[in-house]
């Protein structure tokens, strides 16, 4: 994954299934690839305008998930879904998935972060000296 800056590595996720299980119909707010280990796992995935979750259920499981495509994953294979793509993965047998995580911060997050550890930072080159702005080379 170094294409993308590893700043953005949020998680690894990895998951064991038996056949027909999964988690249910859910979103994430970050880049994932879903990377199958073994076995095969059925995914379908859609950009989910309906984002209302089932009440009751620890787990934020869509409430009306509708699909617009349909995937087999086999070892090697690997799915990318942009932040709130609706997913939800079922084993056909036993499988294993790795899901790769990556933050998506918004413009606002991104600049309150670095804004904050600036002004983290000492604001002097030493006694008396200011650290000023300087283009790069």
């Amino acid at each position: 994954f170094r294409f993308v800056p590893q700043a953005r590595l949020d998680d690894l996720m990895i998951s064991y299934a038996s056949e027909g299980g999964g988690v249910g119909p859910h979103f994430d707010s970050y880049d994932v690839f879903l990377l199958q280990a073994h076995g095969r796992r059925r995914w379908r995935i859609g950009r989910q305008k309906d984002l209302s979750l089932k009440d009751g259920i620890p787990l934020k499981i869509l409430e009306n998930f509708e699909p617009e495509q349909e995937f087999v994953l086999e070892p090697g294979d690997m799915l990318y879904l942009p932040p709130r793509w609706a997913h939800d993965g079922i084993a056909e047998g036993e499988c294993m998935t790795y899901s790769i995580g990556f933050r998506s911060p918004s413009r606002t997050g991104l600049a309150h972060d670095l804004l904050t550890r600036l002004s983290d930072g000492p604001d002097e080159d030493g006694p008396g000296h200011p650290q000023l702005y300087r283009d790069p080379s």
